[in-house]
């Protein structure tokens, strides 16, 4: 029996699977005991797999994501989020209690833990959780799905041990509520201390509470009448897991009416691999119960210590701690199967229960999957939320308080990417900034590189008054005349009017401000589309141009996105610091688009994992939520007094249903070759704003989401007028943009820039993000500034006329009075934007002052 224990560790040393670990060593107890057939060894791998009872796991893993599928964890989700999500460490306790209840639908800790990582995980960290803390607490309380019936793990114990699976199911509830109890009191005492926010302050109202238990009645009633049915005697364990199956299936199809032949092979799929796995390690340990058996293993390990240990408390204290220590390098699965044939024997001689012992094995030997070197559920966790193990362990080991203290203030009150003492500031010049100013050349001071700094006011209507501007530092305005219609002209008399506004204090007096650019000169639908009276609109257009030439406003932005001009799916989103920000969300935006506006093949434009967690935030949102998400997602223009119903939308998409990407381009392209001949003429510079998000939404294509893009518009109408607005917000939600790369590139053709940063939630090129402190974000802003202000001296020694490009702090977050102006433009805090604006400022300054050179 050593030589097998010796083989199957060093095979799991060198990382070979568990199965074939677990059947070679087998195998050696064949091949080295004398008299022995290895046809035996066959025989044993293939009784294992015509046992009864073993029936229940396959079953009860298929009712599991059958489930899944059927809208169960959305409603168990919300029971959840209004049960505890008011108290302190609000998210962290709804990880807690979505584990109890997800235990008696899951029957699997690493599925459950899995899932939550999934759904919990990116909130919680958003919400300024530590992301240790995070991924711990959910990896952690999935420990307690060990106990709630059905759990997998007792199934196996029940059916290795000869012990009763009902008596087993039974008695997991209580330590399971126990469990979470405890969980929950240790996440409060640590969320006070950290001071990490609720998930909703507002306790709920039984009513509510009600509502949603009512809703979520047949999953809350599954582990209720699962053992009801086994300890009544109606169903052994494996047919009360073949009716686990028609229960999902009825729920499915009937109640919640969320179940498909599509979702339903799926879950067969999915079924099959899980099960697959599991049953390959439970026929390859039978040879392993063989060789136990026949060696008597058992017995002489029970003489040795019933021997040398008399205290019957101490020999299962023994045990439980050998299962702790081996729980750190076996799969849960794996032991149960191996160890449960040795130890119930010996604590049966000991009168102790085997159903007491099977509720402290899989506790115990569960608990080695939320822990370092080989836990499964750590590894799941860590992966789908990007922690590292290091940051993972600090929150598991209660040995690293002291440090855990200092992670929670880095987590609560620095600034991502702060650093504890600031070094010198070349040492902080990215390579890309290197790169490009370390050529030799003449020195330009700020005064004869610099960016022009400029302000979006959106007009007599803007909480930012002309006043409060000027104070902000800004040399320039950047608006329009948002009141006008697309597609009709601007009159000279209404841009005359607007730039009185702009030129004017409230006391009459100048203002010393004028207006450089126009943000947006709108192309209507009907030109892009090429339908209805677009000849008549890109008349009006370049009437349009000629009356702004006159006004003497040269820069003109303006964008070719189909339907909607930018997209964000929460307008006011909250950060740990108390703040909010705009935010795009790709889960809230496929609920939208998948249930909401229920467009036609919508969940086929995104991944199956996407469009499971839309329908859970879909299931989660009440009638003021979904009303929210939809006005959010269905905002125009900024500034504009439009609004677009969901049925507009519709109509506007339905439009669009015979325009690619190709033919969009060629119609963009059309309209270029129509106006910039004129822009030239008149000295004009129109600048194209990048897509917004960077990436096809609702089946619409988007031409101008990436350099390439951009690249291939220029080329294809060559001309000084026909230039870019570089948006390093918009351009810098796809993380294959290379924001610094781009502006060299295309820099003579860069005619505006918009300075804003955006924090990526994930490496996808179609994925959540949002609005980041503007100098925290993912886009390098020194580099990107080092290569304007590149560009800037290149035109200067070029003798260009435009060689200062013009510059907004664009977006920003709501920050102190902020917060207050509720009724203020989304994305365009007076503050946020201020603070962004100085710290643009600030390293313009700072690489003059450093002595950083700017060559061609």
């Amino acid at each position: 029996m050593a030589l097998i224990g010796i083989v199957f560790v060093i095979l799991m040393v060198i990382g070979m699977p568990v199965a074939f670990a677990t059947g070679i060593s087998g195998f050696i107890f064949f091949f080295t005991t004398q008299g022995m057939p290895m046809s035996i060894g066959v025989q044993k791998i293939a009784s294992m797999s015509q046992s009864f009872p073993l029936l229940a796991v396959p079953f009860f893993v298929l009712a599991g994501h059958l489930m899944n599928e059927s809208g169960i964890t959305a409603r168990l989700l919300r029971v959840a989020l209004l049960s505890v999500g008011w108290m302190s460490g609000g998210l962290a306790q709804v990880a807690i209690v979505l584990s109890t209840l997800m235990g008696g639908v899951s029957g699997s800790a690493v599925a459950d833990a899995a899932m939550e990582a999934r759904i919990l995980g990116p909130t919680m960290v958003a919400k300024g959780y530590g992301k240790g803390f995070s991924a711990a607490a959910i990896a952690v309380g999935s420990l307690i799905t060990a106990t709630i019936p059905p759990s997998i793990g007792l199934i196996l114990y029940g059916f290795v041990g000869n012990v009763s699976i009902g008596r087993l199911f039974l008695a997991g509830i209580i330590p399971g509520i126990l469990m979470m109890a405890v969980l929950m009191a240790t996440t409060y005492v640590i969320a006070k201390r950290r001071k990490y926010v609720v998930a909703d302050s507002a306790r709920p109202t039984f009513k509510a509470l009600a509502l949603a238990c009512w809703d979520a009645k047949w999953a809350l009633l599954f582990p209720v009448a699962l053992v009801l049915a086994i300890r009544g005697g109606l169903f052994t364990p494996s047919e009360v897991g073949s009716a686990a199956v028609v229960y999902a299936l009825a729920i499915g199809f009937f109640a919640h009416r969320e179940l498909t032949l599509e979702k339903v092979w799926r879950c067969f799929g999915q079924a099959t691999s899980d099960v697959g796995l599991i049953m390959l390690i439970i026929l390859m340990s039978g040879m392993v119960g063989y060789a136990t058996i026949y060696m008597q293993v058992p017995q002489e390990l029970a003489g040795w210590m019933l021997a040398g240990i008399t205290d019957p408390n101490m020999i299962v204290l023994v045990i439980l701690l050998f299962l702790l220590l081996a729980g750190l390098a076996l799969d849960s699965t794996v032991m149960v199967l191996l160890l449960t044939p040795i130890f119930v024997p010996i604590i049966t001689q000991v009168g102790m229960d085997p159903v007491h012992f099977g509720i402290l094995m899989m506790s115990i030997v569960t608990l080695g999957g939320m822990t370092w070197p080989s836990g499964s559920a750590m590894f799941a966790v860590c992966s789908l939320m990007n922690v590292s193990i290091e940051e993972y362990s600090i929150e598991i080991d209660s040995l690293h308080q002291r440090r855990g203290r200092a992670d929670r203030r880095t987590a609560v009150h620095a600034r991502p990417g702060a650093v504890a003492a600031a070094p010198r500031f070349r040492q902080l010049i990215s390579p890309p900034l290197r790169a490009v100013l370390s050529r030799r050349g003449p020195h330009l001071s700020l005064s004869e590189t610099s960016m022009k700094q400029t302000w979006r006011w959106f007009g007599p209507q803007d909480l930012t008054s002309i006043d409060d501007i000027i104070q902000s530092g800004a040399e320039g305005i950047v608006s329009a005349l948002h009141h006008v219609p697309n597609g009709v002209v601007w009159s000279p008399e209404e841009i005359t009017r607007r730039q009185h506004q702009i030129t004017t204090r409230k006391d009459g007096s100048p203002s010393g401000l004028t207006w450089d650019v126009v943000e947006s000169l709108p192309i209507s639908e009907d030109i892009k589309k090429q339908t209805g009276d677009w000849r008549v609109h890109i008349a009006n257009y370049r009437t349009s141009m000629e009356h702004l030439a006159a006004a003497g406003i040269d820069v003109i932005c303006y964008n070719f996105m189909p339907v909607l001009d930018w997209t964000r799916t929460a307008l006011r989103w909250r950060l740990p610091h108390g703040g909010t920000c705009m935010r795009f969300d790709i889960h809230d935006f496929a609920a939208f688009d998948i249930h909401i506006l229920a467009r036609p093949g919508a969940s086929e434009d995104y991944t199956p994992a996407i469009a499971e967690e839309a329908a859970i935030r879909f299931a989660l949102l009440d009638d003021a939520g979904k009303s929210t998400l939809a006005r959010s997602v269905t905002m125009g223009l900024p500034g504009s007094t439009d609004s677009m119903s969901l049925d507009d939308m519709r109509t506007h998409l339905d439009q669009y249903g015979a325009i690619s990407a190709d033919k969009l381009r060629r119609h963009f392209i059309d309209f270029l070759e129509q106006v910039v001949p004129q822009a030239e003429d008149l000295g004009l510079r129109l600048c194209c704003h990048p897509d917004d998000p960077p990436f096809p939404l609702l089946g619409l294509p988007r031409i101008m989401s990436t350099g390439a893009d951009f690249r291939a518009v220029l080329d294809a109408v060559d001309s000084p007028a026909n230039g870019m607005t570089l948006c390093s917000g918009s351009l810098g939600a796809r993380p294959d943009n290379d924001l610094p790369g781009i502006m060299a590139e295309l820099g003579h053709r860069v005619h505006f820039l918009h300075l804003r940063n955006v924090k990526r939630e994930s490496t996808a090129i179609k994925g959540s993000f949002h609005e980041a402190e503007h100098l925290e974000g993912d886009t390098d802003m020194v580099a990107l500034i080092g290569v304007i202000l590149a560009e800037e001296r290149r035109r200067k020694v070029a003798g260009r006329a435009d060689w200062q490009i013009p510059m907004r702090p664009d977006h920003g977050q709501d920050i102190l009075d902020d917060l207050n102006r509720t009724t203020a433009q989304p994305g365009y805090p007076t503050i946020g934007r201020m603070k962004g604006l100085a710290e643009l400022r600030g390293i313009s300054r700072a690489l003059d002052h450093a002595n950083v050179r700017y060559h061609a």
